[in-house]
């Protein structure tokens, strides 16, 4: 799941908005990480692995390396 990737720093999943809004351990600023990809195509398992390749891609981009 999202949440068991970004551990600490998860804040919260906002599914319907699309967006993953995490925010530091230390809770200074909130960021917009990744897009929950989401369509009518996408049942719930998938939809949820490809937020977790957006959070794990977005992760990766913060600390300088490339993940397909």
């Amino acid at each position: 799941a999202v949440q068991d990737i970004l551990g600490d720093q998860h804040d919260t999943v906002v599914r319907r908005g699309t967006l993953v809004r995490l925010s530091t351990r230390a809770g200074a600023d909130a960021f917009v990480l990744g897009r929950w990809h989401r369509s009518e195509q996408l049942d719930g398992a998938r939809a949820e692995r490809a937020g977790e390749r957006a959070v794990r891609r977005a992760l990766a981009r913060r600390r300088g390396v490339w993940m397909s």
